[in-house]
């Protein structure tokens, strides 16, 4: 699995990540310290009935400088080498929804089994337009920029220091990503009062650094970027359209569970092995075009 991503892509030099880290820092504070309190999102989100929210607004500003200038330009990475492999959308897309399907079958099941009603959502537009805010924008961004990239990077960096036993290889790899990932979210945290003691800073990068793994594994197990992207944004916005009695079912982690299972049997699903092949087509005709 480790082979598959490093063929796929390219080392870059170690300026480009530590670029990358302060960018992500200095991105997050521009966009909840200015670009959220200023509402400059506000004009396009009502131009668009809130379709294009602040969230997605701010998902691209993140594409646009963390992937598109530091990635892509200094980096000179492309998008296939970041995972962003367009024969893998559709697959993708078909499993998160039978995700969000599946979430919807087990709140079914969890409010029969309670005896409660059916609580519906009174409008979806807004659970529609937090989704889209995830799907196409916040986790597109962080799974490009810390799966698709920085995870990638962190396996060339070190794969010379446990060359002779690749699970220590892959778990210091996994560990160093993760911590990038937690410890980016940090100053911003602090720039918004949002710890009132250690414990708060504690819990909050331990969730982190959970998340962070799960979606590291999954990438490593799917080798399909847009299907973490999907497990990420439900996970954020499960967008269910109705809820569960008494809000007593964790939704995140039912989504977790339901990919999960999926990942399990990954290999073995319905269009995952097409699309493998078709992938791995492009991969030798990238790497030898006359063949």
């Amino acid at each position: 699995m480790i082979e598959s991503l490093l063929a796929r892509s390219r080392p870059v030099g170690g300026y480009v990540i530590i670029i990358l880290v302060v960018m992500i820092v200095a991105t997050t504070l521009l966009i909840n310290q200015w670009f959220f309190p200023a509402r400059v999102w506000l004009p396009l989100a009502d131009l668009t009935a809130f379709i294009i929210s602040g969230t997605l607004q701010a998902g691209w500003i993140s594409i646009i400088i963390l992937v598109g200038f530091v990635i892509f330009f200094l980096g000179r990475l492309r998008p296939c080498e970041v995972g962003l492999e367009w024969s893998r959308v559709g697959v993708g897309l078909v499993y998160t929804l039978a995700i969000w399907l599946g979430l919807h079958a087990v709140l079914l099941i969890w409010t029969h089994l309670a005896g409660a009603l059916l609580v519906f959502a009174a409008d979806p537009l807004p659970l529609t337009s937090a989704f889209l805010g995830q799907i196409a924008g916040n986790a597109l961004a962080e799974e490009i920029v810390y799966r698709g990239f920085l995870l990638v990077q962190c396996f060339f960096l070190l794969r010379g220091k446990f060359s002779a036993k690749k699970w220590q290889w892959a778990a210091a790899a996994i560990l160093l990503c993760t911590a990038i990932f937690a410890f980016s979210h940090i100053p911003n945290r602090l720039m918004k009062d949002s710890y009132d003691s250690a414990g708060a800073v504690l819990q909050d990068q331990f969730g982190l650094f959970v998340g962070g793994t799960v979606f590291c594994l999954a990438y490593l197990r799917s080798q399909n970027l847009f299907f973490v992207v999907g497990i990420h944004a439900l996970g954020n916005r499960p967008s269910a359209l109705f809820a569960a009695p008494n809000e007593a079912l964790p939704i995140g982690l039912v989504v977790y569970l339901l990919a999960t299972v999926l990942l399990l049997f990954w290999p073995k699903l319905p269009l995952v092995k097409q699309t493998t092949d078709k992938s791995e087509s492009a991969l030798a005709f990238m790497h030898d075009p006359e063949a």
